[in-house]
């Protein structure tokens, strides 16, 4: 009777929790119940426990500290950091800078102000200022705290330069908390639910706000174009068109880029003067911006070099060619003269020259795969990524030890300063991104993608960076490959370990679960396709995986990219499969018995297979009396996929001793 009703009230339990609630562990049991001290097993378990207890409770921690604010206040002070870092050296650019205050100052003007300018031309530069300038231009102070209580409310995002400003929900939903927080306001959760009830509501939570305030609001949205496609961000759908007489909107984005520019001016119509573009620095305005660069760095050049700098900018008047030629200028010695100078007459010239210092000063190796990995990585790479899969690239790794064998005998590993070092040199040109869970870094100017693509991952290398990525996301229990140190007299490691952070296959590890399919797609020539098949569609622990993390749909979708690029027969059996029965790859126990009952596995599949087998020893091993099919009994006769059996699901779980599973 007690484990009847032990069964019963943990059946319960799990039932009116939510999926993500619930962690369930499993453990070998031995006699005398869990020894720790008696069996390595029940010690892992007991750490597993433990650590993901205190993971748990750390996040619930967090989250009733941050439920007391819609806005976080550390990203609130990363834009204003980053506006401040902008505003150090900024000169020139009064004209933009009028029109803003101009159209800021106008009561009348209630729709958007776009600013627009190619990649480098110092969009940034010019939105930091303008909200540098706010309380100039309206009057009186930002408020004692900087929380934007005084005469005027500024709001300024930089977006895609930190994790909540990547995608349109986040940053919306930061603007709109922000406000909620200085007026006082309680948001209704259905207003913002998801993105379309956020957008919908979004105008009526800024006329509140406006009404409230009593003073003017003004919101700068700087590089629409950094936003990732999440919620067709682009299309510029969810922006407010028709604003409050005191509540100003200030928007730049690149002319071309993912169509931006071309979408705003579709949604406005008739407001061309609303429409800036970002003129090139007049030679002026390049000398004072060298001079106050000069000063911050305390650094100085000749007249003659500073001639010959400008001269070259004069060919070139992009802001970002001339901070990439102020990087180069501060190295040179004041007795170099001209003659003996060289300096590239191009950004994507001046950042290929950049990169050509870092591998000089860095190695060729070291520098073609941080920055190729970083350039092909989803979203960039988080830091420990980016070491991981430099461990596993040899030819790094012989660099790495030219002058001295590894400190750990049979472990092989890039030593975390290498890329600490070569990171600070790139610091003001990359940023931190969010990617399932977890932030990356990425280039923050197009160029650079642009020139470290065609530099580090051209076609061919580019697989080669994408199979090496695949591979370390794939490794539950980290990685030993062997190796042969040829500047250490050819010494040879055997399974050499990489000391690679282990990636388990849960849900929870969202970040691997969208890798793998991602490097996999752009990796099809060089990755073995029946490792790909094992460690995704025709495992059992990954689909179930991905369905909780992603959902059946996006599964079913990269299943189908992945038949229609190599035509391979498993997956597609699989993929009709999913396509069939949605609904029960919800649940652990239908899914499994579906894969047994509806997928006939035969010697030729080896693959399918072993999920099939997978499926099986899942239901043989739960503590339930269950029917399983002895062959595929539900399996189509045609290549036509069946109808979901929509009773199987909702028999489960209704008796506590006793489960039938049965067609319609």
């Amino acid at each position: 009777d007690a484990e009847k009703y032990l069964n019963s009230l943990r059946k319960e339990l799990v039932s009116s929790m939510k999926a993500e609630n619930v962690k369930s562990f499993t453990v070998q049991w031995a006699y005398g119940g869990v020894k720790p001290e008696s069996y390595e097993a029940h010690d892992k378990y007991i750490s597993k426990f433990c650590d993901k207890f205190i993971a748990s409770v750390k996040d619930l921690i967090e989250k009733d500290q941050l439920a007391k604010f819609y806005s976080r206040y550390s990203e609130v002070l990363h834009h204003a950091h980053f506006c401040q870092t902008k505003c150090r050296s900024f000169c020139g650019q009064d004209g933009t800078l009028n029109k803003i205050r101009d159209y800021i100052l106008d009561p009348s003007n209630r729709k958007p102000l776009v600013v627009y300018a190619e990649s480098g031309a110092g969009k940034t530069s010019v939105m930091a200022m303008a909200m540098n300038k706010l309380k100039d231009w309206i009057g009186g102070a930002a408020g004692a705290k900087g929380d934007g209580v005084g005469e005027c409310v500024g709001i300024i995002r930089f977006l895609g330069t930190s994790p909540h400003s990547s995608d349109a929900y986040k940053v919306l939903f930061g603007i709109i908390g922000q406000l909620a927080d200085i007026t006082g306001t309680i948001l209704q959760p259905q207003s913002y639910k998801t993105m379309r009830a956020l957008a919908s509501s979004a105008l009526r939570y800024i006329r509140s706000a406006c009404l409230s305030l009593k003073r003017p609001v003004v919101v700068f949205l700087d590089s629409l174009d950094q936003l990732q496609d999440q919620f067709d961000a682009h299309s510029c759908w969810w922006l407010p068109l028709v604003l409050p007489a005191n509540f100003k909107l200030v928007v730049s984005t690149l002319p071309t880029e993912h169509g931006i520019l071309k979408n705003l001016q579709d949604l406005m119509p008739e407001d061309a003067a609303n429409f800036v573009e970002l003129p090139l620095l007049p030679d002026s305005t390049s000398v004072e911006i060298v001079e106050k660069y000069l000063t911050d760095k305390q650094r100085s050049v000749t007249e003659v070099q500073m001639r010959f700098m400008l001269d070259a900018f004069k060919k070139s008047p992009n802001p970002l060619y001339l901070k990439l030629l102020m990087d180069e200028a501060v190295t040179w010695p004041s007795y170099t003269e001209v003659k003996d100078l060289s300096l590239p007459s191009t950004v994507r010239a001046a950042i290929s020259a950049l990169f050509q210092g870092l591998e000089t000063k860095f190695g060729l190796e070291f520098v073609r795969g941080s920055l190729g990995l970083l350039t092909v990585g989803l979203n960039g790479l988080s830091e420990v990524e980016l070491e991981d899969a430099l461990s596993c690239l040899d030819d790094v790794m012989v660099e790495t030890y030219r002058f001295h064998d590894p400190p750990v005998p049979g472990i092989v590993r890039v030593p975390q300063v290498m890329w600490a070092r070569l990171r600070y040199d790139l610091r003001e040109y990359l940023v931190e991104r969010p990617s399932q869970g977890q932030t990356t870094l990425y280039w923050y100017h197009r160029q650079f993608i642009q020139v470290a693509s065609e530099r580090y991952a051209s076609e061919d290398r580019a697989e080669k960076l994408h199979a090496t990525l695949f591979e370390m996301f794939a490794a539950e229990h980290g990685i030993r490959r062997s190796i042969t140190l040829t500047h250490r007299r050819n010494l040879h490691i055997q399974d050499a370990d990489r000391n690679t952070t282990p990636q388990p296959m849960e849900s929870e590890n969202a970040r691997k679960l969208e890798c793998l399919t991602y490097h996999v797609k752009h990796s099809l020539k060089t990755v073995n396709q029946d490792v790909v098949k094992k460690i995704t569609y025709c495992n059992l622990k990954f689909l179930k995986a991905k369905v909780a993390s992603a959902g059946v749909d996006k599964l079913i979708q990269e299943a189908n990219e992945y038949v229609e690029a190599t035509g391979d027969e498993e997956v597609r059996a699989v993929h009709d499969f999913l396509t069939a029965h949605k609904k029960a790859m919800s649940d652990p126990l239908a899914s499994a018995f579906s894969i047994v009952a509806s997928i006939t596995a035969r010697p030729s599949s080896p693959n399918l297979e072993s999920l099939v087998k997978a499926a099986r020893g899942h239901l043989q091993e739960t503590k339930q009396s269950l029917l399983i099919p002895s062959f595929a009994c539900l399996a189509p006769r045609t290549g036509e996929p069946v109808d979901v059996y929509d009773g199987l699901a909702f028999v489960f779980g209704k008796k506590s001793d006793v489960v039938l599973l049965a067609s319609k």
